[in-house]
Formats: C-alpha cells, structure tokens, sequence
C-alpha cells in the first residue's frame, strides 16, 4: 500500500529531515571542538604565564626551577628550557680571575635578573682548549635584579638596616675590590662604598667597619651564591 502526500505534507517531512541533519551535523562540531580544547588552551598560555618573576626566589638549594648545587650540570640549552619566557645568553667571560662560562637571564625586555659563572680549565691554554668543556657547574650566581627578593625577603636596593633586621647580626662581613660583602649560609649581598667627594682619595673598602655601612643603611646592588662576589 502506498500514501500519496499533499504538498504541505511533503514540505513538513522535507523540514523534519533538515532538522534532523543539521542536528546530526551540529553535534558532530561540537564534538570535535571539544577535542581540540586541550591543546589550543595549552598553546594560548604563554611562556611568561607558564614562569613569571614571583617564581624567582633565591634560595640556598634553588632559584625557582634551577637546583643550586655545584653537582649540577648547566648549558644555555638547560637554561632556556627552564626559563621559558625569559632572554638567555651564553659568552666566555675574563678579568682579573680565570676566563669563565658566563650565563645572562634577562626579562624580554631586556633587563638582567641573574648571572651565572663558571670558571674554565684549559688542558692547553695558548691553543684554547678547555678541559671538559660540556662539564659546567655553578661557580657563582649573582642577582641584580630587584625583582628577585632572596629567602629572607631581601632584594637588591634595600638598605644594610634591613639586612640586619631580617639575618640578625651574625653574618661574615670582609672587603672586595670595589665593595664591601656580608652574608652567610650560602647567600651573600655586596654594598658598594658611597662616592668620595670631588677631589677626594677613593676609600679603600679594607678600612669600613660594620657599624658604618649600618648607620649610613648603605644599599646592597647584589646577592650572590654560594659566596660573595668579588
């Protein structure tokens, strides 16, 4: 037996089965949009959102995601692996001590938060070779920038007052080249002298005493670990 439909009779099937469709098709979308979530939301989030500069604090063990030990192998390749976000340059580095693997974290915009170096062995010096060269241990790692506070709550900038305040009193003091350098237990902040007047002889920083940089609340400009910087 076949039914033979009226044209508003068709008309009504032909808007049911659309429907239907679309529902069908609608529903395939949204699955497949939910498929993709996961992996568009991981690639939205930035580098700095995965790191910031609050995670940054200096440590006698750590550095936000940097073990400090001298056991620890370091490369730039490292480096930047664990400071996504964040500028990472590699030099060799000289001076007054032995050339040295010099490591620079900066901000994106160009700022410097830390330093790391790590002196050389040479196997033959005049020719350049270096012994183990792939062989890099943190020497010393310098903060400078006051973005980076230190386990106690100090940043660079604040005053010797408040070193005091928060370490108490029985901290290393000695002199340096150019500065002045209190610490202890791994982490040490250097105070540089204030200037002379014009004319005046630069001060030798061997003839400070602690309680001038206290009551002067002279500015410490870096942290340092595991020693003081020179």
């Amino acid at each position: 037996m076949c039914f033979k439909l009226n044209y508003s009779s068709r008309l009504i099937v032909f808007s049911l089965i659309f429907l239907l469709l679309q529902s069908c098709s609608n529903e395939r979308l949204n699955t497949a949009d939910l498929d993709l979530k996961p992996d568009s939301l991981s690639s939205s989030l930035s580098a700095n959102e995965k790191l910031s500069i609050l995670d940054l604090i200096l440590k006698s063990d750590s550095l936000g995601p940097l073990e400090l030990s001298q056991e620890v192998n370091i490369s730039e390749d490292y480096l930047k692996e664990i400071f996504p976000g964040f500028d990472v340059s590699y030099m060799i580095g000289s001076g007054d001590s032995p050339d040295f693997h010099y490591f620079k974290v900066s901000t994106r915009g160009g700022d410097l938060l830390f330093s790391i170096s790590s002196y050389l062995e040479y196997e033959n010096y005049e020719q350049g070779t270096i012994k183990n060269p792939d062989d890099i241990r943190i020497d010393i790692l310098t903060v400078y920038s006051n973005q980076i506070e230190d386990q106690y709550g100090i940043r660079v900038g604040d005053g010797y007052q408040k070193v005091v305040e928060k370490r108490g009193t029985d901290l290393q003091f000695g002199a340096a080249h150019h500065n002045i350098w209190v610490g202890s237990g791994m982490i040490y902040y250097a105070i540089p002298l204030p200037p002379t007047g014009i004319g005046e002889p630069d001060r030798s920083p061997t003839l400070v005493t602690q309680a001038e940089v206290y009551e002067g609340n002279w500015a410490v400009s870096s942290i340092s670990w595991p020693t003081s910087k020179w």
